[in-house]
């Protein structure tokens, strides 16, 4: 579950932030995002990233693709599409199934 709550807690950020205008900056906001996984999750950043973070949420965020996936509020038949999901925790579920 924490797994699931971490790489859910990295994206939507990340989403939010929108595509980078240099990778310098995507790689720091990389940075930002697993930071407030850590503080949620009252651990460090390299075990978060390692261990609580899927590793596709953030390869995809610094090639672009995470953007592929509609943001969760752009989509709200996705709670339709994964029944007992927030929103979030649904679109997370259609980026890695794609």
């Amino acid at each position: 579950m924490r797994t699931c709550a971490g790489t859910v807690l990295a994206a939507c950020p990340l989403w939010t932030s929108g595509v980078s205008a240099s990778q310098a900056e995507a790689k720091q906001r990389l940075v930002q995002a697993i930071d407030a996984v850590a503080q949620r999750l009252g651990n460090t950043r390299a075990v978060c990233r390692k261990c609580y973070v899927h590793p596709a949420v953030l390869d995809a965020y610094l090639d672009q693709s995470l953007f592929a996936v509609p943001l969760p509020h752009e989509a709200p038949d996705a709670i339709t599409m994964a029944p007992g999901l927030q929103p979030e925790e649904a679109a997370v579920l259609a980026f890695l199934k794609q």
